[in-house]
């Protein structure tokens, strides 16, 4: 095929290949140019010119030839092939793997509640002096409940008894005001409603 008067070498090149590949298309089906212009909608005057490399193939016709046969007329390897240069391999996508966090075990929902809420919070409204006194109320609360927890235990099981001062506990009376005193800020401080909230949502799993 002959470049026509005022073709650019691309020009050229798009009608070489366009008529090439209508051809070897046309050819492996063994169909007639009547046959195929009227599969595309076009005139059989107009194919004949696409097939001869008079006429570069319209945007249309290479749309046409994509949906009903899925091929495609000027196909990038063979206009690059022509060209003279080399298309760079496209490189696969690489899939992403996206990890699946493992259940964290029970303790850590109770450790973190501490560490996040607790410890976070007397961090960032008190001085260190203050959470040294609030570390030894803590100390006291805990010691006082558990002389209590202690002492109900003795007196449920008929152990022998302590030393009593005029016939009153006074380390039993001291450990229960402990407790009073200490409660309202020691449950203020702790994060009951996410506490809760779990609990319900462990009973709630199958």
């Amino acid at each position: 095929m002959e470049m026509a008067e005022g073709d650019s070498p691309y020009d050229s090149t798009i009608k070489h290949v366009g008529a090439t590949e209508l051809l070897n298309f046309r050819l492996e089906r063994g169909w007639t140019k009547k046959h195929l212009s009227t599969e595309l909608g076009i005139s059989t005057r107009d194919y004949y010119r696409y097939e001869k490399g008079e006429r570069p193939v319209p945007a249309s016709t290479r749309c046409a030839m994509i949906d009903k046969f899925q091929f495609d007329l000027l196909p990038a390897e063979e206009l690059a092939r022509h060209i003279g240069v080399t298309l760079a391999p496209v490189p696969e996508p690489v899939p992403t793997v996206v990890p699946i966090p493992s259940p964290e075990p029970e303790l850590d929902f109770w450790k973190n509640l501490r560490e996040n809420e607790v410890k976070r919070n007397r961090r960032e409204r008190y001085s260190k002096a203050g959470q040294k006194f609030i570390q030894l109320r803590d100390d006291a609360y805990i010691c006082s409940t558990a002389y209590v927890v202690i002492k109900i235990i003795v007196e449920e099981l008929s152990l022998p008894r302590d030393f009593k001062l005029l016939e009153v506990d006074w380390a039993f009376g001291a450990a229960v005001a402990v407790i009073v005193l200490c409660s309202p800020p020691v449950l203020a401080e702790l994060p009951l409603l996410k506490a809760v909230q779990h609990l319900l949502k462990r009973t709630q799993t199958p």
